[in-house]
């Protein structure tokens, strides 16, 4: 039989078991409302990205543009905190090379440097402002100092509600962080929203992400490149005197110029009557063969070039082995002598022939290029800088401008009948001489030279001959 004792112990244990339950009920309902109240505190926000100026390593004065949209039901917000990991959650540790970098290291966002920028698309307009007091709120870790700062902390003073939506906002001059063991370094920033001055009720929150990466190289090499020819062009033109057509007749370029197949100049029949000059005619009375001498030049030094001349040394012979000379002639030493096998050069600053007297020398016809000639090239640089010594700023040498210092080509008769007067210039020294300078790239542009010649009386009769040899310096 159940005793009176034994109904009454049992009685006590159910009861104790109700308020048991009665309890966990109670504790449970308690937990519903703090549970509530942490998602009504905050809410993430949605579309968030920054989208930064730069993400090249170490430079500063980048702007970072912060967009979200807002979707807490409205209220204040008057402060923010950015802050800035290598992690999107968890301990927080400025991107950089290790927890306690060195300013230089890492991203800079410190007060003193990283500053508010703008807001757009906010109900209340009012700008933030950069905080810069004692730690306060969430706000814990803006006053680090020396560049090394996670946080980057704003107040404004506007306690209107903020309508949900999308905003931007921007932050100017932080400083992106070096790349040092990888090739990119990740930087999250945590976003928070208050609705209070000093950081403490949160609003809204949500991370974003940004990389700074390493520069991609991409190199490449355009070669040196110079391509000299020096030929005899033929002047194409009627008998002498008349307009050439040798100005349609330019060869384009260095290959093209091969196609004439010759290096020699003839003046043909030379007296004591008149100065003759390249190009004669090939004629009964002239017997010259109608070539100018020239020189394209196509280089893309960006110093530009020097095209520079020198007679070339007699094979045989005696004395004033660099002259206009009788091959294997012995001339007199002196350059002064009417009488021997070796004209009278002209001087090197140049001379004004005069019929009877004896003299040999050269000078500039034109320079023709892309302004005058569609053929040739497309660059006007050779002599561009007008008169000078030839051998700098893009001149020609003034010693064989012949007397107008014209070098140009009218682009109509081929320098043949434009290039007026006989003065002509000649070095026998030895040494290059400068004619003509570009001070950058020169395209195919084509210069004309001119021979130009006199007898004495007395120069002896015979065939004269000198080589010059031609030069092209670029400068890369």
């Amino acid at each position: 039989m159940i005793g009176k004792y034994q109904i009454e112990a049992f009685r006590n244990r159910m009861r104790d078991v109700s308020l048991m339950a009665v309890a966990l009920v109670v504790a449970i309902a308690g937990l519903v409302p703090v549970a509530i109240q942490k998602s009504a505190e905050a809410a993430t926000l949605s579309s968030r990205s920054v989208a930064i100026s730069t993400s090249e390593p170490d430079v500063t004065g980048v702007t970072y543009t912060f967009t979200f949209t807002t979707v807490d039901t409205p209220a204040a917000i008057q402060s923010i905190v950015l802050q800035f990991c290598d992690t999107p959650l968890g301990t927080c540790t400025l991107p950089g090379t290790d927890g306690t970098p060195a300013a230089t290291e890492t991203i800079d966002v410190d007060q003193s440097t990283a500053s508010y920028g703008s807001i757009s698309g906010w109900t209340n307009a009012t700008a933030f402002a950069d905080y810069t007091g004692a730690d306060a709120g969430a706000c814990t870790d803006a006053d680090g100092g020396s560049g090394v700062s996670t946080m980057l902390c704003l107040t404004r003073t506007e306690p209107a509600s903020e309508n949900d939506g999308a905003k931007t906002l921007v932050i100017n001059n932080i400083t992106n962080p070096i790349v040092t063991n990888s090739n990119y370094e990740e930087i999250y920033v945590r976003i928070g929203l208050y609705s209070t001055t000093g950081f403490t009720t949160l609003v809204d929150d949500g991370v974003v992400a940004a990389n700074v990466v390493n520069l991609l190289t991409v190199s490449g090499r355009v070669q040196e490149r110079l391509v000299f020819c020096v030929f005899a062009l033929d002047d194409a033109a009627g008998s002498s005197g008349t307009v050439g057509t040798a100005a349609t007749n330019y060869p384009t370029n260095c290959t093209a110029a091969e196609a004439t197949a010759s290096s020699s100049v003839d003046i043909g029949v030379i007296d004591n009557t008149s100065i003759v000059r390249s190009p004669r005619d090939n004629s009964t009375a002239e017997q010259g063969n109608d070539r100018f001498g020239a020189a394209i030049v196509n280089t893309n030094a960006s110093s530009g070039v020097t095209v520079s001349y020198y007679p070339d040394t007699a094979a045989s012979g005696t004395n004033q082995l660099r002259s206009f000379r009788v091959t294997g002639a012995s001339c007199n030493a002196s350059n002064a002598n009417l009488t021997d096998q070796c004209f009278q050069n002209a001087a090197t600053t140049g001379t004004t022939f005069s019929a009877g007297s004896e003299r040999f020398g050269m000078h500039i016809a034109c320079i023709a290029n892309s302004t005058t000639q569609a053929s040739a090239g497309t660059t006007s640089n050779l002599g561009s800088g007008g008169a000078g010594t030839g051998s700098s700023g893009g001149t020609f040498n003034t010693d064989y401008g012949n007397v107008d210092d014209n070098v140009a080509d009218d682009g109509s008769d081929d320098c043949e009948n434009s290039d007026a007067g006989n003065n002509y210039a000649w070095d026998d020294s030895g040494t290059a001489v400068s004619l003509v300078h570009s001070s950058t790239v020169v395209d195919d542009e084509l210069i004309k030279m001119r021979f130009g010649a006199t007898a004495q009386a007395t120069t002896p009769t015979g065939s004269y001959t000198v080589s010059n040899i031609y030069i092209a310096t670029p400068v890369f």
